[in-house]
């Protein structure tokens, strides 16, 4: 189906390669929490639950009211706002939707952009090393001249943080200037000043993109990488001198490797035990 939407009948231009997500694959791999012996689905979930039992106690009194002998619960709202999206995406729309207020459905956005950054992203000391090895087997398909000039991975939506995480994208850190969880993501009240928004990036059929530009104009003259998030252009910090606030391809490729440098390969920050493990992600070879 992939194939079809992108070359209609020519299935032919493209080709299908079927990546296990085997759980003794090491690096190689787009699943990478599931082959990373130390990460854990949980984390995240009870500072995601504080923030939850918070927000929807009105809602459950509001609803309870209009609604007696459901005896409904935190959980129930949860549940009724995610089926709002996953309808609407099915169906066109859904009737869970008109039940909440514009400030509740920034309630339930904040939960899992609190849960996310426990388990998938700055919150998680394992999250960069999960991303780099795809962000460097990528980075080097730019670096180099291949016969193939489009590569999709299609993968989980838990890849995409991971990514952005090794990249440094989206990070508090970096307008406030300091680490500092509770500041970032207070569990009592939302951060609306917060950068770290996982609706901008993980959307249903959300991507992340890594775009090679090669200029030759009085102005711009060399080779460029612009990250796109959904389409939409999202400078690298620090390295925005390229056309489009893109990245002179030199310059990428040593911000690539520092920030590799900067955190544990894959084996040694899963501490991986099984023989077959690997800290590169070889798939593109």
């Amino acid at each position: 189906m992939l194939l079809t939407g992108l070359y209609g009948s020519q299935n032919t231009l493209g080709q299908i390669i079927n990546i296990s997500e085997g759980k003794k694959r090491g690096a190689n791999t787009l699943t990478p929490k599931e082959t990373c012996p130390r990460f854990q689905n949980s984390w995240g979930t009870p500072e995601a639950h504080a923030w939850l039992r918070k927000y929807t106690k009105p809602i459950v009194v509001r609803l309870n009211v209009r609604n007696p002998g459901f005896n409904l619960s935190a959980n129930d709202v949860l549940a009724m706002q995610q089926l709002c999206g996953y309808e609407t995406a099915i169906r066109g729309s859904s009737a869970f939707c008109k039940i909440f207020t514009p400030e509740e459905w920034l309630s339930f956005e904040y939960y899992f952009d609190i849960k996310y950054y426990y388990e998938l992203s700055y919150g998680n000391d394992l999250s960069p090393s999960l991303g780099m090895p795809w962000v460097v087997a990528s980075s080097d398909l730019l670096n180099r001249t291949t016969d193939q000039d489009l590569y999709i991975s299609v993968a989980h939506r838990e890849m995409p943080p991971f990514i952005l995480t090794a990249l440094g994208l989206y990070n508090d850190t970096n307008t406030a200037g300091v680490h500092i969880i509770n500041h970032t993501f207070p569990l009592d009240q939302i951060n609306y000043r917060r950068i770290w928004k996982s609706s901008e990036f993980i959307p249903f059929l959300g991507r992340v993109a890594l775009e090679r530009l090669d200029c030759t104009s009085t102005v711009y003259n060399g080779s460029f990488v612009r990250i796109l998030i959904n389409s939409a252009p999202k400078p690298l910090p620090g390295c925005t001198s390229g056309p489009g606030a893109s990245c002179p391809l030199e310059q990428y490729m040593n911000y690539v490797e520092k920030r590799n440098e900067q955190h544990s390969a894959f084996s040694k920050a899963c501490d991986v035990h099984y023989q077959s493990t690997t800290d590169m992600l070889t798939i593109y070879s």
